[in-house]
């Protein structure tokens, strides 16, 4: 089964957590991912409704199923067309995780 789901793919550590994810997952084959397409394409026999509440909850991210059927195989044309790689940043404004702490000089004192 085909199961693509749209997720918000926007660097590197999105798509990293995007795999590691749905590989997690008993009866996933082979995982694609496209930053492109915010897509993720997971092949296997895998629940759809899981492999987005598991998207969900450990990405934080927004998944809708785009789309359920057969796997299909491609032409060899289509393949080598997604070999070229898309560059793509390494982190994210939405992936990156800031820590802010400020000290209160006015602390209370007893005398």
């Amino acid at each position: 089964m085909k199961t693509v789901i749209q997720v918000g793919i926007y660097c590197l550590k999105c798509q990293t957590s995007v795999m590691k994810a749905v590989s997690g997952l008993t009866g996933v084959n082979k995982v694609e991912v496209n930053v492109d397409k915010h897509t993720v394409t997971v092949f296997g026999d895998v629940d759809p409704v899981a492999v987005t509440k598991k998207l969900r909850k450990k990405t934080k991210k927004t998944a809708m199923i785009l789309s359920v059927g057969p796997e299909k195989d491609e032409p060899k044309e289509k393949q080598e067309e997604k070999k070229g790689a898309a560059s793509i940043p390494s982190c994210c404004q939405k992936c990156e995780t800031i820590y802010l702490s400020f000290e209160s000089s006015s602390g209370c004192a007893i005398l």
